[in-house]
């Protein structure tokens, strides 16, 4: 069993304040991990620390089972990782453009990129918007691109950070549908935040709950669910503080 991610000891501080508090966690390879919890309990920030996008005050961290101490460390290890963030962060240009460029980068050959983009156009259902601007798009046309883009560089890691908030309802069952069948067919550690309930039942493998900065549980989705109490079948936005006490 090999790990993606290995965390020991992590915190983070902002201005003297610890944010993150994470004695453990491990993050199999090939899995879909949720991080779940309030608003305010550190789950982005924990997303941005396991992305490599901001180092941990203090304690260890490995992917892969290296530690990436050094800038070109990290910066090998973030070339083969996605994120897709709430608010998504496009090129300027067209959407076949944002699609592209970071296949271009990678040296792909012409006729792969041409593949993998006429692939996700239509697995995120936009391929009408080809042609079209970015900064003409919706909120929830935005999200779909950003997702097309992080899936066509198929990365061994992909973080996704609500990435589902923007999406009427037959978009979001949709790609609900899909995307884990994408993840597991190009076996690509997945690990995302959300405080939907109805998310983690569609997607998870291992559930991290967070409170005030703390893990309160590092095991499977029926373990959690069992052990809050909480109710799956349409449950969204369940979340508080006394949730995880």
């Amino acid at each position: 069993m090999m790990l993606a991610i290995r965390g020991e000891q992590l915190t983070k501080y902002y201005r003297n304040r610890k944010v993150l508090d994470v004695s453990r966690l491990n993050i199999v390879s090939g899995t879909i991990t949720a991080i779940v919890g309030p608003n305010g309990a550190g789950k982005s920030t924990l997303l941005r620390l396991l992305s490599l996008v901001e180092p941990p005050t203090s304690g260890k961290l490995e992917i892969f089972g290296s530690q990436p101490k050094k800038q070109k460390d990290r910066l090998h290890f973030r070339r083969q990782m996605a994120i897709v963030f709430q608010q998504p962060l496009l090129f300027s240009g067209t959407v076949e453009q944002n699609l592209t460029l970071g296949l271009s980068w990678r040296r792909i050959p012409f006729k792969i990129i041409s593949e993998r983009v006429n692939e996700a156009l239509d697995w995120f259902l936009i391929r009408d918007l080809r042609k079209a601007k970015v900064s003409d798009l919706s909120q929830g046309q935005l999200q779909r691109v950003s997702l097309a883009r992080a899936l066509t560089l198929r990365p061994r890691i992909l973080f996704l950070d609500e990435p589902f908030s923007n999406l009427d309802n037959l978009i979001k069952d949709k790609l609900f549908l899909l995307l884990p069948k994408l993840l597991k067919r190009y076996k690509i550690t997945t690990v995302y935040v959300s405080h939907d309930l109805e998310e983690v039942s569609y997607f998870a493998d291992q559930v991290l709950g967070l409170a005030k900065g703390r893990l309160k549980s590092n095991d499977s989705q029926g373990n959690l669910w069992s052990s809050q109490g909480a109710k799956v079948n349409g449950a969204k936005d369940v979340w508080s503080t006394s949730n995880f006490g």
